[in-house]
């Protein structure tokens, strides 16, 4: 996060106009304040608040007294924290307090403060009151309601009991808001609001819409100098959402009056609130006539969302995600509970860290999360979102994905290509015996990256792709680059004023790296495509070699059936994606395992004792071996609960939608935190421990899934849009790892001040491991020449 020092640059300049303003500007006032907390200029007390303010207030209070006088940026505020001060504010002095402070955003949407919550002290407001009381929410109306309040209760108890009937656990606050809202939707708009119900619901997702704009923070209303500026782009987002939530309550309101026409009012009991207001609109003798923006802006209902620590403006919450971001979110999860709503700058984010809620989002509304958010950097490289991973959902996603399942990643191309895999690993174990014999010490992070990039370009574009090693290194250094770019913080994705600036230089390095990576990718299809066309001239199109990925991929882009026709772009941006996600993924999972085996070495024993009593000393183990090592597979299914390669999966709504009875808007970023979900004690017993055992069922043989099946163990996500690779990246690890077990010893080089390995992590979107893994590998047999 080092890249947040760009706006914090912006901040410390509007504070030093505001010492400035202050120095030059200021007055001697002799008004006795109530005690008052050191301020700061700019922001005044807002730092002290805390991300809970009762709570800030109260601690506040505790120092200062029941009545504390502060600011909210450049407004002054005056805190009552005892029964004493409330009684002298809310009934001595109550009309010097019966006004509503003026938020810029509330203002705009219910049509310049027409409503009855915000609307100024006044004949307007006395009205509005009066007929609140006696008619809108008075006794006679709520008992005329009672039949939907009770219809909706039973439903909320067949619901119920449902659940009992199958043993499920329920959410009893969010189904408890849930009936609230449809409570309080139908008394508001009834059933008549329209023919189609499915109307009904924009309706509703066009209220939440706009007050989530209500509910944001907004700078110009505490910060003095930015009150006439939008520096958070709401105007047009403001215009825009009220715009078509007048023109949908237009035509309720319309068709409400043509069916009050038509009744001509003998239904009394079948009136909502809506009727109840047009009735005062009409009523020519009303003590104040309502307009028709009166009763749009009263009809708006304030949308719930998940509980959300104090917004910082412009930054949002960037700055509580400290170097590592699931580590953060976790921490702030343990007092906000596993569903929170936060910001990153200005981008809306739903952050989930528990079983539950993951699967209420990838299982029970997953059509409402699949899409990928836009990241500048993927879109660009990716020749705008032309690859698979971050294409939109949509025709060509699914082709892909078929595709990709069936004959890219799928287990017939895998097995073809066992031979490279095979190859690259024996490669591997002859360096680590040369470094055994030379009894030198070995950075096994960066061997086991190495081996994983062999393996991935080989099966990729083959041995064809360049004839001068020096070139296949240049590629691996390209895709070096890409991962490095792509997972640095870039203000133009959460700063929306940075949208179309390049405050941090990378365009120039976007542009640089993708035209080498373009030049370099033109150069190895060409031959591909030039030895192709020999094949078929010469009649060896089909000599049962395996094909590498990219031959696959031309196939499908020379096949003129084909469901979907395959450019370039497409064909450069899937390579990206493969060697972006395969090369190192794969090696910081085995580094990690490793890393744990040696601190744990009754475990690597067991793993050992296992491997020689299957495979024996006679030969190394193979990818055919690992289904008759089940200890193994826990080993590795146990690393990737603790330190799963994606600590987070990401994607974002499509639609609104309602979990758990929070409203989440379309748009919203999902951060699902896999790392936290794997130490969630509810699903995990001791969950710090390293225990494979926990992954071995009685009967010897390995279980729990690691595919999304069960959502306390997503190492590869789930569902539609989860890891298509991960039957690849567990043959990769499976194998190494084994056969790492079964030739070497592993001497630590260094360790803590116990002689242990470090399992400190390091920042990145891959969780790396902070420090690396140096060891002196000791060779145990030495069976190369069976290989």
């Amino acid at each position: 996060m080092a890249d947040l020092q760009y706006a914090l640059v912006f901040l410390i300049c509007l504070a030093s106009i505001k010492l400035v303003r202050t120095i030059l500007g200021k007055t001697r006032t002799t008004a006795q304040l109530p005690p008052s907390p050191r301020r700061i200029p700019i922001i005044g007390h807002m730092h002290l608040l805390g991300p809970i303010p009762h709570q800030a207030f109260h601690k506040l209070s505790t120092r200062y007294g029941p009545l504390v006088y502060f600011f909210i940026g450049s407004k002054p505020c005056v805190l009552a924290s005892s029964p004493e001060m409330a009684k002298e504010i809310l009934k001595t002095n109550e009309t010097n307090f019966l006004d509503r402070p003026k938020v810029a955003n509330l203002h705009y949407l219910t049509y310049g403060s027409s409503d009855f919550a915000t609307v100024p002290y006044g004949p307007h407001w006395k009205f509005m009151k009066k007929l609140c009381m006696t008619e809108l929410l008075g006794g006679r109306i709520l008992d005329q309601l009672r039949p939907i309040r009770r219809e909706e209760t039973r439903r909320f108890l067949r619901l119920m009991m449902e659940k009992a009937e199958d043993g499920e656990e329920v959410n009893v606050g969010g189904e408890l808001m849930r009936l609230t809202n449809n409570i309080i939707t139908r008394m508001t708009l009834g059933q008549r609001c329209s023919d189609n119900e499915d109307e009904a619901g924009e309706v509703r997702k066009l209220v939440k819409a706009l007050n989530q704009l209500g509910s944001k923070f907004n700078v110009s209303d505490t910060i003095w100098f930015c009150k006439n500026l939008d520096l958070q782009g709401f105007r047009k987002k403001l215009k825009d959402a009220r715009d078509k939530y007048d023109v949908m309550m237009e035509r309720i309101m319309k068709e409400h009056e043509l069916e009050r026409k038509k009744t001509k009012y003998k239904d009394e009991a079948a009136k909502d609130l809506l009727d109840i207001l047009l009735d005062i609109y009409e009523d020519e003798n009303a003590e104040i006539r309502l307009t028709r923006e009166n009763i749009k802006a009263f009809t708006m209902t304030k949308p719930r969302l998940p509980p959300s620590p104090l917004a910082l403006p412009i930054l949002g919450h960037l700055h509580l995600l400290s170097p590592i971001p699931h580590q953060a979110l976790h921490k702030l999860s343990t007092r906000y509970g596993p569903l929170m709503h936060i910001y990153l700058g200005s981008v809306p984010c739903v952050v989930s860290s528990s079983p539950e809620t993951a699967k209420e989002f990838l299982k029970t509304h997953e059509t409402s999360f699949l899409g990928r958010p836009f990241i500048a950097a993927v879109d660009y490289l990716t020749y705008g979102s032309a690859d698979f991973s971050f294409a939109p959902y949509g025709r060509y996603w699914k082709f892909m994905k078929k595709i990709t399942m069936t004959e890219l990643l799928g287990l017939r191309t895998l097995n073809q290509l066992l031979p490279v895999r095979s190859d690259e690993i024996t490669h591997f174990l002859g360096l680590m015996l040369k470094k055994a014999n030379a009894k030198e010490e070995v950075d096994v992070g960066g061997e086991l990256i190495r081996l994983t990039n062999h393996v991935v370009s080989r099966m990729t574009m083959g041995k064809r792709c360049s004839s001068n090693e020096d070139e296949a290194d240049e590629v691996r250094k390209l895709v070096h680059d890409v991962a490095e770019i792509t997972g640095k913080f870039n203000l133009a994705d959460f700063i929306w004023f940075c949208k179309n600036l390049d405050l941090q230089g990378f365009g120039k390095q976007l542009k640089e790296i993708r035209d080498k990576f373009d030049v370099m990718m033109e150069k190895t299809i060409k031959e591909h495509e030039e030895a192709r066309k020999v094949k078929k001239e010469t009649g060896g199109d089909d000599d049962g070699a395996a094909k590498d990925l990219l031959d696959l991929l031309l196939d499908i882009s020379d096949d003129e059936n084909s469901e979907m026709k395959l450019t370039k772009e497409n064909i450069k941006a899937f390579i990206m994606d493969i060697f972006a996600a395969g090369t190192d993924t794969s090696a910081i999972t085995t580094e990690w395992a490793l890393a744990e085996l040696i601190n744990n070495p009754e475990i690597m024993k067991k793993a050992r004792q296992e491997i020689d009593t299957v495979v024996g000393n006679s030969r190394v183990v193979q990818e055919s071996d690992i289904p008759y090592l089940p200890y193994l597979q826990a080993i590795v299914k146990e690393t990737l609960r603790l330190h799963p390669t994606g600590p987070m999966i990401v994607r974002e709504s499509t639609e609104d939608c309602n979990i758990n009875g929070y409203d989440i808007p379309a748009k919203t970023r999902l951060l699902v935190n896999v790392w936290a979900i794997g130490k969630d004690p509810n699903h995990w017993e001791n969950p710090l421990e390293f225990k494979p055992e926990r992954f071995v069922g009685e009967d010897g043989k390995s279980q729990l899934d690691v595919r999304g099946q069960y959502y306390h163990l997503l190492p590869f996500g789930s569902g539609r849009r989860s890891c298509p690779g991960v039957s690849l990246a567990l043959f990769m690890v499976q194998s190494t790892l084994a056969a790492m077990i079964q030739c070497f010893d592993w001497k630590l080089c260094g360790g803590d001040i116990n002689g242990k390995v470090d399992m400190e992590e390091g920042p990145g979107l891959t969780l790396p491991r902070a420090n690396p893994l140096l060891c002196v590998p000791v060779a145990r047999i030495s069976p190369f020449s069976s290989l």
